[in-house]
């Protein structure tokens, strides 16, 4: 059994009825539609999806005159209990209407089945002719169709019908599937070409053609006049459900800088033309003008670009054909990710093209690399020279050498400076004041030293009269705290040093300091946890050196970020200072 659909209006309790009939039997269903309610879209990809997996096919407009079946009203349902009525519908031999994807994809998909269409002469059908008509590309039908359900195929498929490469089997085929997006490299450099072929069609389509002069000249060609009564660019930025790949604001404010430089460049004559370099250095933000298009305007990439080029203006057309060719008008496009950015690129081809980088998994995003195209310009990141880290003391136990050797290495101070401390007491108050000492008097030991109630740490050198001077000395350690925390948020790696001068030796004076102090065995597996954790959160490399008389008492099962090296007298602050800087030279950004 066999539904026809008879689909000229938006009759949706026939089309429900359809569904929950072929739902229950095994049936085909066959939709004739009016092409013009097939350009106009209808919802035609969520239609399909209410219908069973290959179960419905999409007929063009039945011919004139048609009887039995065909002859049915506005949205009618007819059974043929055969397949003899179905066999002598004029079906397209490829059809791209219901495919999924937005008005990017579809307009790749589009061209490739008009393509396939016109070297073929196949019956083709589509939802957007009516879109790539105001473009200038008017797509393909032709006159070829088989009664065969059409059979799924791939974009390599595809490619290999459109070029020659491969016979075309004479059959009907789907291209309405996830592995026939087009988009591969192979693809998009064929498209990218095809396109080239039609670009005289397409500017004398383009409502703003009087934007740009003439088409002789090429702004990509410094020895020849610009065509373009503008220096606009043109900023297209994708977020909305693409937002997590976004190229970020760095890379739009490097393309417009990049765009401004390079027109700077092309209008000055060959002799006196400064190098791109100097013109990028100098070229002010406020004399970029141009148009931000976003899915998302308010998004924080689109506000700190309009803030940071008040030259730029909110593109607010919500209709994509006209945004192309408003695009292709601008004497540079920025584009960003995605198959309507490529779009874009590919229609402006008189303009200077700029490109985010392609991800190394473009599986992840895309179905392939779009954007490498002649003369078209990758913009990347400077690269960064390597940043020497800062040298960071996690205190220790038996001695002042370190605090010594790295204030000599003109490094400022930081909260665990001077200060005798266990492993315990740096894990619980790591950039954390709050687990640092009490300040209470009840702590004050001996006159001049603070202890902790747990006795892990110990304050020598910051006193003489705790009560006159305790305002003082909490104030020093929450600058120190802030220093510690805007080092782990700034740019620099850093290396942690912590000191002991012999790990199986006790502290001397031994009666006095075991009274006040609970020596803890060093574990530089929970060291190698701290470190691996400070760096993921503060996103940057973080590496601890651990310096001692012996090395041998230290017990671990990892020394990830972690470096044990033993020195025969560590309180000897000019081979301490060797060490660390022979450390450091190793933690690079």
């Amino acid at each position: 059994m066999i539904f026809i659909i008879v689909w000229d209006d938006a009759n949706t309790d026939r089309l429900a009825a359809a569904v929950a009939y072929t739902a229950a039997h095994p049936c085909r269903a066959v939709m004739l539609a009016h092409a013009g309610l097939l350009d106009a879209g209808l919802g035609v990809g969520a239609i399909r999806k209410l219908f069973a997996p290959d179960t419905l096919e999409w007929v063009l407009a039945p011919p004139a005159g048609a009887g039995g079946p065909l002859a049915g009203g506005a949205s009618e349902i007819c059974r043929a209990a055969d397949a003899a009525a179905f066999a002598a519908l004029p079906r397209p031999a490829v059809c791209a209407a219901g495919a999924p994807g937005r008005f990017g994809n579809q307009f790749i998909r589009h061209l490739f089945v008009s393509a396939l269409a016109q070297r073929c002469d196949l019956r083709a059908a589509y939802s957007h002719g009516a879109e790539l008509a105001r473009l200038g590309l008017p797509l393909y039908t032709g006159a070829r169709w088989f009664a065969a359900a059409p059979a799924a195929t791939t974009e390599a498929e595809v490619l290999a019908w459109v070029t020659g490469a491969a016979p075309f089997p004479d059959t009907c085929v789907d291209v309405r599937n996830d592995n026939c997006y087009c988009q591969s490299r192979p693809c998009s450099l064929w498209l990218h070409a095809h396109l080239k072929t039609r670009a005289a069609a397409v500017r004398a389509a383009n409502p703003f053609r009087g934007r740009y002069l003439g088409n002789s000249g090429s702004a990509r060609d410094p020895a020849a006049p610009t065509p373009f009564k503008n220096s606009d660019v043109f900023v297209h930025v994708r977020l909305d459900d693409a937002a997590q790949w976004s190229p970020g604001f760095e890379y739009y404010a490097r393309a417009v800088r990049r765009a401004a430089a390079d027109f700077a460049a092309a209008d000055q004559s060959a002799a006196a033309a400064p190098s791109s370099l100097a013109v990028f250095a100098n070229t002010a933000d406020t004399a970029v003008t141009g148009w931000v298009s976003s899915d998302s305007p308010a998004h924080e990439t689109c506000q700190r670009l309009l803030a940071e080029f008040p030259g730029l203006a909110v593109w607010s057309d919500p209709d994509v054909v006209r945004t192309i060719q408003f695009a292709s008008t601008c004497r540079a496009v920025v584009l960003s990710h995605g198959s309507f950015s490529a779009t874009i690129g590919n229609l402006a081809f008189d303009s200077l093209v700029y490109y985010p980088p392609y991800p190394a998994a473009p599986a992840q995003m895309w179905f392939g690399d779009m954007f490498t195209m002649p003369g078209w310009v990758c913009v990347t990141a400077p690269e960064a020279p390597p940043v020497a880290p800062l040298k960071i003391s996690l205190g220790g136990v038996g001695g002042c050498a370190l605090a010594e050797a790295l204030r000599g290495a003109d490094q400022p101070s930081y909260p665990y400076d001077w200060l005798i401390t266990a492993q315990s007491f740096i894990e619980e108050s790591f950039n954390d004041m709050n687990g640092f000492f009490d300040f209470a008097e009840e702590l004050v030991y001996d006159t001049t030293k603070l202890l902790t109630r747990r006795r892990n740490a110990i304050m020598l050198h910051d006193f003489a009269d705790f009560q006159a001077q305790r305002a003082g000395v909490i104030a020093k350690y929450t600058r120190r705290f802030a220093r510690l925390d805007a080092a782990l948020r700034g740019p620099h790696p850093i290396l942690f040093v912590r000191g002991a001068d012999d790990l199986g030796a006790p502290l001397s004076p031994r009666n006095y300091y075991d009274q006040i102090f609970v020596r803890e065995a060093e574990d530089v597996g929970r060291w190698s946890a701290l470190m691996v954790a400070t760096s993921a959160r503060y996103n940057k490399r973080c590496e601890l050196l651990y310096v001692c008389a012996d090395a041998g008492g230290l017990h671990s099962h990892s020394h990830s970020h972690v470096t044990v090296r033993a020195l025969p007298d560590p309180k000897n602050v000019a081979a301490l200072q060797a060490l660390i800087a022979e450390v450091a030279l190793s933690v690079h950004k």
